[in-house]
């Protein structure tokens, strides 16, 4: 019994480096090393796709090949650093908008060199079409990467999500459920069942979303130094 207990393997299920859920079926994280690859395989993923230069080891396209895996490496592909002055790339992210919001590529896990920085940008400019104040973006930039959000709040701000060319219809269920929602706010309505998209999981666990209805009547607020105080 001894015996066998010494030579029985355990698979370890480790999460690579800066990984993150992003949205339902979509998943973020720096580029992988091999101990990460079973906890990888359990999200039988469709898509993985590479921002950055640097992709991958021969193990890893190994990886991708056994579990039939699409690799897509946009940062290869359309990034130019001796042509490009921007430290960011404008086709970059467009055409990173455009797969992620596009079903048929789910389930997807976005990387980058760092886990943080062209995932952060992207992920940022996905919450800015799914209507988050730049604010509430920052956050949850700022949670994986600190030190450079100035920078990606003026990028994020400034960038023009009309360039994104997609099909509304073939984008996910929770792509265009924000959207209605957004539509419903802007009308003054809030929809029957409270929803939970990851912005609310993110900041409001409770599951008592929203915390105070919109058509909540408050009374005026009276001073707490009034005209009747005798002090």
């Amino acid at each position: 019994m001894a015996s066998a207990h010494k030579n029985s393997k355990t698979t370890a299920f480790l999460p690579p480096p800066y990984f993150g859920c992003v949205e339902a079926q979509v998943w973020r994280c720096k580029i992988p090393s091999q101990c990460h690859f079973p906890y990888l395989k359990t999200l039988r993923l469709k898509t993985i796709l590479c921002l950055s230069q640097e992709f991958s080891t021969r193990a890893f396209r190994s990886f991708l090949d056994q579990n039939s895996i699409q690799s897509i490496n946009l940062g290869s592909q359309l990034w130019k650093p001796e042509t490009d002055w921007s430290p960011f790339c404008e086709e970059l992210f467009k055409a990173g908008l455009e797969l992620l919001l596009t079903a048929d590529t789910h389930p997807l896990l976005i990387m980058c060199g760092t886990g943080f920085h062209l995932t952060g940008m992207l992920v940022g400019l996905l919450r800015k079409a799914q209507g988050w104040c730049l604010n509430a973006i920052l956050q949850e930039y700022k949670a994986f990467d600190s030190g450079r959000s100035e920078c990606a709040a003026e990028w994020i701000e400034h960038f023009d999500l009309d360039l994104v060319a997609f099909d509304l219809s073939k984008a996910p269920n929770w792509f265009r459920d924000s959207l209605e929602w957004i539509a419903m706010e802007q009308r003054g309505e809030w929809p029957a069942a409270a929803p939970h998209t990851m912005y609310e999981q993110y900041y409001f666990p409770s599951s008592s979303f929203p915390l105070v209805s919109h058509k909540v009547q408050y009374d005026p607020k009276e001073s707490l130094v009034g005209d009747d105080d005798d002090d």
